[in-house]
């Protein structure tokens, strides 16, 4: 299959004037069944017509775009090594199991295959979210914390924060079972999924410190108590990067940014529409 996929990406040329498009540039052999002989012709068609091929395209072109950006040098392969040991810490003694599950040789072909993938994605990111921080700061990211409490003892909770107790304490005191918001420290933007009411609470506060009412929810009848932690987005510039790293929605906008500015090109029509349709921000 890797073969299949390598042929379709890099064994392409164009075709025809009026509608390009895409032809294998040779019919190699590609494998036999019960001796028939399987060629590039007689798997290119389907999967180049096919409704995912412009994902097999992207995902190509991706590794391409990251090998150009990206430099393997010691902080490269300082980071890889920490996804490798996470990776282990996590599998445990599984982790030779789930290389052999997976089809990889031995550990050298994961750390090539899928560790430096997702790292050369990280540093690329990284740097893209960097250079356009003015911008990024402007969803307003910030430190919070948040508790969940019940709602006969709502006041009762607040009056205990405005009191110095820590949120924290106050849930221990007050708290709603079985929540998220417990007042550990997290980061919220204008990209969080938190309710619409302590959201806005959060975001239009203009100084660190307790907001001194009770939220009630826009969607239910839950009832939050709120805490900015630290307003200051210059200050917490690296978390607010690695955190809109791992939010896919901004991660992809980014990543369509990369092949934006560096000008990725389609000389087939039929990938061209897909693209226009599923992914047209890759090739603005």
């Amino acid at each position: 299959m890797k073969k299949i996929l390598s042929i379709l990406i890099t064994l392409l040329v164009l075709a025809g004037c009026s509608s390009a498009s895409l032809k294998p540039s040779h019919n190699e052999i590609l494998f036999k069944i019960n001796g028939k002989e399987i060629r590039e012709d007689d798997v290119f068609e389907s999967m180049h017509l096919s409704n995912n091929s412009f994902q097999i395209v992207r995902s190509e072109a991706q590794k391409i775009l990251l090998n150009y950006l990206v430099e393997e040098d010691d902080d490269f392969n300082k980071q890889v090594q920490e996804r490798l040991e996470e990776a282990k810490t996590t599998l445990g003694d599984n982790f030779d199991l789930f290389l052999k599950e997976n089809g990889f040789e031995n550990e050298e072909e994961y750390i090539d295959t899928i560790v430096k993938d997702i790292v050369r994605l990280d540093i690329a990111l990284t740097q893209a979210m960097d250079d356009d921080y003015e911008n990024i700061k402007s969803k307003r990211p910030r430190q919070v914390k948040i508790i969940e409490v019940e709602a006969d003892s709502a006041n009762k909770a607040l009056e205990l924060a405005k009191s110095g107790s820590s949120l924290e304490e106050v849930y221990e005191e007050y708290g709603v079972e079985n929540t998220q918001y417990k007042g550990n420290v997290i980061l919220v933007s204008e990209n969080s999924n938190l309710d619409t009411a302590p959201l806005d609470k959060l975001l239009n506060a203009t100084d660190n410190g307790l907001i001194k009412e009770v939220v009630t929810s826009s969607s239910t009848n839950a009832q939050y108590i709120l805490e900015v932690v630290n307003i200051d987005a210059d200050e917490l510039k690296d978390e607010v990067i690695e955190e809109f790293i791992n939010d896919s929605k901004l991660s992809e906008e980014y990543l369509a940014k990369l092949f934006s500015k560096h000008k990725f090109k389609l000389y087939d029509q039929h990938l061209y529409d897909a693209f226009n349709e599923n992914l047209p921000e890759y090739i603005k």
